[in-house]
């Protein structure tokens, strides 16, 4: 297996709030569809 270790920074406002709006969780799939948006943005195809 190989492992990959990355480090991300958002240039973007990044809202990671679930029911409760006082307490911030991160979310795959939240990361996940902002990385996508971006990858559209930039010209990528899916």
């Amino acid at each position: 297996m190989i492992l990959y270790t990355n480090r991300l920074s958002f240039i973007t406002p990044t809202f990671l709030a679930g029911a409760n709006q006082n307490t911030p969780e991160i979310r795959a799939s939240s990361i996940r569809g902002q990385l996508r948006w971006w990858f559209r943005v930039l010209g990528g195809t899916p």
